[in-house]
């Protein structure tokens, strides 16, 4: 009964209007139930009982309530206020942190820990934006205040990958692992770095000690077959131990009594036969991890990309009648599921393209051409819409 602990809560703060606590609680308690203007009003008294007080202790208690108004600001969708409200937060911070120096050891971390916090959620706040010279800048600041922010660690790490700044990203993933925190994700990124740093061995070896210590370590055993064909060494014989994605598809089977209802290890199953041309065998596994809440969308993804293989493209239009085979019917239905999902809607755009496409007449043909061109208008560099308007140009004849 929410209207019942929300008026208990009120009556509680009339009767104790000095505790900090119970405002904060119901300020939490109208955030989570999206009463963004109540839970703001609660955080707004708050501020005036709080006053001008000047204690380092004072301080602290309004750094509370401005990093509880923040998140409100970010359920309600109110960029702009949420960025004001932590850039108050982290001043008042810096405050505190200069007030502490020379006091007890344990709270002063524990105030850089706060620091580091408000710092890591102004870096992503300024990375979603795509201003990233910010967004480095307050990951950096967050790592003085604390060296082992883990969140911070990853964040800089991912973003350094996306500018592939590959040195300064091995860099944060060293000292993950070093500090030992968040390893199997550090581990995971790491290889990455080494495969764009073209280390396939190494990354390989990475990846396959993972999946020794833990076969059932899905992401891992993905990331291996990616890697593994990659370097043109998918098809190589079972003994190179390291890379042979199927003893490790076979070790995680073994390894796990429940592996055959993991929507992981059918995943896995299915990319490794789609890149080993057994496409029968892979609709099958992928069909089987379709439904997994987590490997559902990408095991889609692989069934629509197998349907709308260009490659069974014949090399002529049909001018008569226009005929859907049931593949494309298929993968119509496929995308339809992703409609909500989290895919990016580019995907679906290309995905809705070779539908047109693969259909092989010449009004879709003429079709297609227009769709993957509009997608070239985004996204210039985007390979599949250039793949697909080569097929379609060269089916009409252009």
């Amino acid at each position: 009964d929410f209207q019942g602990a929300i008026q208990y809560l009120e009556e509680a703060v009339r009767k104790q209007p000095k505790k900090l606590g119970l405002r904060l609680t119901l300020a939490n308690l109208f955030t989570n139930l999206s009463r963004s203007e109540d839970a703001i009003g609660v955080c707004d008294s708050a501020e005036e009982m709080l006053g001008s007080a000047d204690t380092v202790e004072s301080l602290m208690n309004r750094t509370r309530v401005l990093q509880l108004k923040a998140k409100v600001y970010k359920r309600a969708d109110n960029g702009e206020m949420y960025a004001k409200t932590l850039v108050e937060a982290n001043a008042m911070q810096s405050r505190i942190l200069g007030r502490l120096r020379g006091e007890a050891a344990e709270l002063g971390r524990e105030q850089r820990r706060v620091a580091a916090d408000i710092c890591a959620e102004l870096a992503k706040y300024h990375e979603q934006g795509k201003r990233y010279n910010e967004a480095l800048g307050f990951y950096g600041e967050a790592l003085k205040h604390d060296e082992k922010h883990a969140d911070s660690m990853i964040s800089l790490a991912k973003l350094h990958m996306d500018r592939e700044e590959l040195a300064e990203a091995r860099k944060q993933c060293m000292a993950l692992l070093k500090h030992d925190l968040q390893t199997e994700t550090a581990t995971m990124m790491l290889a990455d770095i080494m495969f764009r740093s073209n280390e396939f061995d190494e990354a390989i070896r990475y990846f396959a000690q993972m999946l020794e210590l833990k076969p059932n370590n899905y992401k891992a055993l993905e990331q291996l077959i990616l890697l593994v064909r990659r370097a043109g060494r998918l098809h190589e014989s079972a003994a190179n131990k390291q890379g042979d994605a199927l003893r490790f598809l076979r070790l995680a089977e073994r390894s796990s009594a429940r592996a055959a209802l993991d929507g992981g290890y059918h995943y896995c199953k299915g990319i490794y036969a789609r890149y080993t041309r057994n496409f029968p065998e892979a609709l099958q596994e992928l069909n089987e991890a379709r439904k997994d809440g987590e490997w559902g969308c990408k095991a889609i993804c692989h069934m629509i990309e197998i349907y709308l293989d260009p490659d069974q493209l014949g090399e002529e239009l049909n001018t008569g009648a226009m005929i859907e085979t049931d593949k494309v019917k298929t993968a119509r239905e496929l995308r339809k599921e992703l409609a909500s999902s989290s895919i990016a809607p580019m995907k679906l755009r290309l995905y809705e393209a070779y539908e047109l496409l693969m259909i092989q007449h010449s009004k879709t043909a003429e079709q297609a051409v227009g769709k993957f061109t509009e997608i070239l208008n985004d996204e210039k560099d985007s390979v599949a819409a250039l793949l697909g308007l080569s097929f379609a140009l060269r089916l009409l004849k252009q």
